[in-house]
């Protein structure tokens, strides 16, 4: 909630429906919604923590073009290995929580950090 002039309420943020008139029932529907928000949020964090500790135990592919010398024409970056990760095993998390300092430019295989909160893994990468 926050407090606008008058004008710049009625002339901009309600017709472009920006905003709504701060009443008793939209404030118990935010209240609610933020509630709910945070209980989802709460969940998601929960079964990311449960997620971390199963990443350590399995391994993860990823094809990529490279040289015959083993260079990749292009680096893996954080979002590739996180859509990997979506796609073998269904499990999402967020960029972050990947502990990779620089792209990986090579062939081989690589052992990545993962850390949320007090929960710390290791996922097995294998660039092929």
């Amino acid at each position: 909630m926050k407090n606008v002039a008058e004008g710049y309420a009625s002339n901009f943020l309600l017709p472009r429906k920006l905003a709504t008139v701060a009443t008793l029932a939209a404030i118990e529907r935010l209240k609610i919604e933020q509630l709910k928000d945070e209980e989802k949020r709460k969940n998601q964090e929960e079964l990311l923590e449960k997620n971390i500790e199963s990443l350590s135990r399995v391994k993860i592919v990823i094809k990529a073009k490279a040289s015959e010398a083993g260079h990749l024409f292009a680096g893996i970056h954080k979002k590739e290995i996180v859509e990997a990760i979506k796609k073998e095993l269904g499990i999402e998390i967020p960029e972050d929580t990947l502990k990779l300092h620089e792209n990986i430019k090579s062939l081989g295989s690589y052992k990545i950090p993962v850390e949320f909160k007090n929960k710390k893994g290791e996922l097995q990468l294998e660039i092929e």
